[in-house]
């Protein structure tokens, strides 16, 4: 009974997952906004729902334990159970399609051919089997649905990204959006690290000196992670972690094949068929993704149920509903003419009774140290994970105030998440990064004000030093050495500090060789010392690994001295940053009109009425006011002609 309740839990929060994810799918999400799971392709834009998982491929991974489960629990159930468990399945394989995720639809393919090869041929289910009136009856409902589905979900704009997501498959060779290149340099470090592993969350920085030019032209973020489980556990862990991983799954699959097969009890045999193709669909996904906590728990928990389901077969305990029981040691009875305590009976209570005392005393003392150590790691545990969330809140508070600008409540915040007990450095990085934010928008600021334009400058100044020593910080345990030594780089290009420029640039390609915007920070560096010829060199590697590089093209044109005009690219970052806002990345448009607006001194009306429009798609009135104004000072008679007075006072009522 207990077992059973566990799995109608699972089912039922598989339920509610894949509920909330058709939800997204068909535009209803009132918690996220649906730009965090659209992105762009090749094909065009995609929609991949993600559920509560935050991610489409965890979505996915998450949906394929439970959707063969909910099966399983709809045969055996009836009356509303089988109804609950029937929506279950049906809303579980539709978020499975819509969240894209190519891997998973491949793992509930082969779930599906696991569940019919285990079950539909199988004699023991006799009693379950339809008539030819009730496989009609399916059939046609089965049908019906299908058809409602697919026209639902036509009338759905996300729909396409499924036959998007299909063709972007064909386009790319089956590659799996470069996995396969993945794959293929992963592979080369199982050797180097066969005996002690690379360490957990450690991959990224262990694979730099492996990736290939190939996986840089395809990949412009570092992967952190080999996007397959088996060799994640082979590389983190060395080839000892790599076997108990496939041992726990081979042991987990071998206690429940050995259930189905011998258990005499139907309702426990089907439950074992779904947790067997759940297990046998996840195992083909995991080929496509790695363990991350809200799936790789269930792994843990799929590998307990499945040493449940054999301890219900036939326990040590001698109990079973099975009619298995391992027989004890009895006390051997007395004659019928003997007294009941003869010496030997005595002496076996005796001993039994030691022998219970004993066990007693060490049970009650392990079982007292498991609550102690229990209690130490879950404390440990939860003022660490707190001392994160803290952590992550203000450092997103942090980057709210530098957009605005507010230096004092980006220091503040700031410290705050930087003096957390993270020991990587990450916080210190992203507190840097916070500060560089700030600094160009008082830099924005100062070309707008003239009044206060030495002040804002001082203040700019002072912010690139401050971030330059949080940078610093973050390099002592830092996991991404080529990010970190990148943005100091940057830093120095931005205070035209040639010396630091050229070291961080080459402690950044020395990491990193393979990624376009180390080698065009090498040509920053050396187009600044003098040297055209390298400079160009470089240059033309960055174009090399990402051709659509304006920054790399900019230091090539400056090497052979072909400089453009500086209107024309303003006109080019304005065109590509109304580009990004009619995409909805919004934050992405207003840094390409922030550097716009450097390039023209600030004397550039139409960089301010776009950022203005950025503003208010973000409800940012406030700033979008600023403006605005700014934008009629700059262009009275194209404003008049726009009735831009008139807009600003909408936007006052609006605020």
């Amino acid at each position: 009974t207990r077992f059973e309740a566990a799995l109608w839990v699972i089912c039922f929060a598989g339920l509610l997952v894949s509920a909330y994810a058709v939800c997204q799918f068909f535009g209803y999400d009132p918690f996220l906004p649906s730009v965090l799971y659209t992105s762009e392709s090749p094909e065009g834009v995609v929609v991949r729902v993600i559920g509560t998982l935050g991610h489409a491929d965890y979505l996915g991974n998450f949906l394929l334990y439970t959707t063969p489960l909910a099966a399983c629990l709809a045969i055996v159930s009836s009356g509303g159970a089988r109804i609950l468990a029937t929506v279950a399945t049906a809303l579980s394989i539709i978020a499975i399609v819509c969240s894209g995720t190519r891997g998973a639809w491949l793992g509930l393919m082969c779930g599906t051919v696991f569940f019919a090869a285990l079950s539909l041929r199988d004699r023991k289910y006799a009693s379950l089997r339809l008539n030819r009136r009730q496989i009609a009856i399916a059939a046609i409902l089965g049908s019906l649905f299908i058809l409602v589905l697919a026209l639902a979900m036509s009338l759905s704009t996300a729909s396409r990204s499924i036959v998007q997501r299909a063709r972007l498959s064909i386009a790319e060779g089956f590659t799996g959006s470069g996995r396969t290149n993945l794959w293929r340099d992963s592979i080369k470090m199982v050797p180097a690290f066969a005996l002690t592993g690379s360490g957990p969350d450690n991959f990224r920085k262990a694979f730099l000196p492996y990736k290939s030019k190939e996986l840089g032209r395809i990949a412009a973020v570092n992967s952190e992670n080999s996007h397959n489980s088996y060799l994640d556990a082979a590389i983190s862990f060395g080839l000892p972690g790599f076997l108990l991983y496939v041992a726990i799954f081979l042991s987990s699959l071998r206690l429940l094949l050995r259930t189905m097969h011998r258990t005499t009890n139907c309702r426990l045999r089907i439950m074992t068929v779904g947790l067997v193709s759940s297990f046998g669909a996840v195992a083909v996904h995991n080929f496509f993704i790695f363990d991350q906590i809200p799936t790789g728990l269930y792994f843990f928990a799929f590998a307990a149920l499945a040493l449940a389901a054999s301890n219900i077969l036939g326990g040590r305990n001698g109990r079973s509903i099975e009619g298995v029981a391992i027989k004890e040691p009895t006390i051997p009875p007395a004659s019928r003419g003997d007294a009941l305590d003869t010496p030997e009976r005595r002496a076996i209570k005796a001993k039994t009774a030691k022998r219970h005392q004993s066990l007693a005393k060490t049970s009650s003392w392990a079982g007292t140290a498991a609550v102690i150590a229990g209690f130490a790691l879950t404390f440990i545990a939860t003022w660490y994970s707190v001392a994160l969330m803290r952590a992550d809140a203000a450092v997103n508070r942090a980057m709210i105030a530098a957009d605005a600008g507010d230096l004092e409540q980006v220091i503040s915040f700031g410290d705050r998440a930087a003096d957390s007990s993270e020991i990587t450095g990450e916080y210190n990085f992203l507190f840097a990064r916070a500060l560089v934010l700030c600094g160009d928008r008082l830099e924005m600021r100062a070309t707008v004000n003239k009044a206060e334009a030495g002040e804002l400058i001082a203040a700019r100044d002072r912010v690139l030093e401050l971030a330059a020593a949080r940078a610093q910080r973050s390099l002592v345990h830092s996991q991404t050495p080529d990010l970190n030594y990148l943005f100091l780089s940057y830093l120095a290009l931005l205070t035209n500090d040639v010396p630091k420029l050229r070291a961080y640039a080459d402690e950044a390609a020395a990491w990193d060789p393979n990624h376009f915007r180390t080698r065009w920070m090498l040509a920053e560096a050396y187009l600044a010392t003098g040297d055209r010829y390298r400079a160009a060199q470089q240059a033309e590697f960055a174009l090399d690994l990402n051709p659509s590089s304006s920054e790399a093209k900019s230091v090539l044109e400056r090497a052979r001295g072909e400089i453009e005009p500086p209107e024309v690219r303003i006109e080019e970052i304005i065109a590509r940053a109304n580009q990004k806002s009619d995409a909805g990345k919004t934050k992405q448009a207003r840094r390409l009109l922030d550097r716009a607006l450097r390039l023209s001194n600030g004397r550039c009306p139409e960089c301010h009425r776009a950022l203005a429009l950025a503003y208010e798609a973000d409800k940012d009135y406030q700033n979008a006011i600023a403006e605005w104004q700014t934008f009629i000072q700059e262009a009275p008679y194209r404003a008049t002609a726009e009735r831009t007075t008139a807009r600003i006072q909408m936007l006052k009522q609006q605020r």
